[in-house]
């Protein structure tokens, strides 16, 4: 294999956008490993292996027309009273949406597959205007909760401590 070969590992390949990025990237006669998502076990993982010549890109997609909030969508049997203004409310939107999401997998799809063939890919590739103004506002609600509590962060440290960047 030469070095500019490219293998692609694909998580959640079975449905919605792993599945339109695997038969894109095959279509173009590239090699897939595929599995099922547990994107949770990745965040520091890029770090692992930058060394390696290894790069991570994590997909944030907004609301794209798959099957996530149909079929695929699990919903408990007994769901708790408790949960009804906040994660009932939430599965009841996706339900509502279903096959009326604005963004287009295929599009995702191609999205992805110019993020990975780029000499600077994103770690975090933040697709559709939903996501992204989602990402915004987290953003903008982190920064102030910096501004907010930068004092009581500060005053952690020994006094005579010297500080160094952690990544």
């Amino acid at each position: 294999m030469s070095n500019t070969e490219k293998v692609w590992f694909i998580t959640g390949s079975n449905s919605g956008f792993g599945r339109s990025l695997t038969e894109a990237v095959l279509a173009k006669g590239e090699k897939v490993v595929a599995t099922t998502r547990h994107p949770e076990q990745v965040q520091d993982l890029a770090k692992e292996i930058a060394p390696l010549g290894i790069k991570l890109t994590l997909v944030e997609p907004g609301a794209f027309r798959t099957d996530f909030a149909g079929g695929s969508l699990a919903t408990p049997e007994n769901p708790i009273d408790d949960y009804q203004e906040t994660a009932h409310k939430f599965v009841e939107m996706q339900e509502q949406m279903s096959g009326e999401q604005p963004g287009d997998p295929d599009k995702a799809a191609q999205a992805m597959i110019k993020a990975v063939e780029s000499d600077n890919p994103p770690m975090r590739l933040v697709l559709g205007e939903d996501a992204l103004k989602a990402t915004r506002q987290k953003i903008e609600t982190f920064q102030q909760e910096l501004a907010d509590w930068e004092d009581v962060t500060l005053s952690t440290s020994f006094e005579d401590a010297q500080t160094t960047s952690l990544g």
